[in-house]
């Protein structure tokens, strides 16, 4: 019975939320979708209405000027409330997180510069992480990744 009830709590806490949309995007730019999920998680907990106290949007936690510019990298049209749509908050945050491994080539750096913002990250060292925030979203994204690993098989 404690195993069930396990189960039942991990699914509650972990949701399988826009796994088609998640699984395309990350396919279609190289990327784990664990990951994904596991940022998303850590972001907005799938709470496609999220506003974060700076104003970041939606599942992926958008700010309304990088997602601006993602649009226009992707020759969207861009409208702050289209931050909360799903699929088109999934395929803009995959495509940054994209380019942000390929700028920083490097996953952890990759995933700082989502938290902490990529000019922060280009003036710490390799390795080196000053914020404690980030640190802690980056901890928190390694075990919503290791979880989504058992939740996705």
């Amino acid at each position: 019975m404690c195993f069930l009830a396990a189960l039942i709590f991990i699914g509650a806490a972990f949701p399988i939320r826009h796994r088609g949309i998640i699984e395309r995007e990350a396919a279609a730019h190289g990327i784990d979708s664990r990951l994904v999920f596991s940022m998303i998680w850590t972001e907005s907990k799938f709470d496609n209405m999220a506003v974060s106290n700076k104003g970041a949007m939606g599942l992926m936690q958008i700010m309304p000027t990088t997602g601006e510019w993602l649009a226009g990298k992707l020759g969207e049209e861009f409208y702050e409330a289209r931050l909360f749509d799903a699929e088109f908050n999934i395929r803009l945050g995959v495509f940054y997180l994209r380019y942000l491994i390929d700028k920083f080539e490097c996953e952890v750096r990759a995933i700082a510069a989502y938290n902490a913002g990529e000019g922060n990250v280009k003036k710490w060292e390799e390795g080196e992480i000053r914020f404690s925030e980030t640190r802690e979203y980056l901890r928190r994204v390694r075990w919503a990744r290791k979880v989504y690993g058992v939740r996705l098989i």
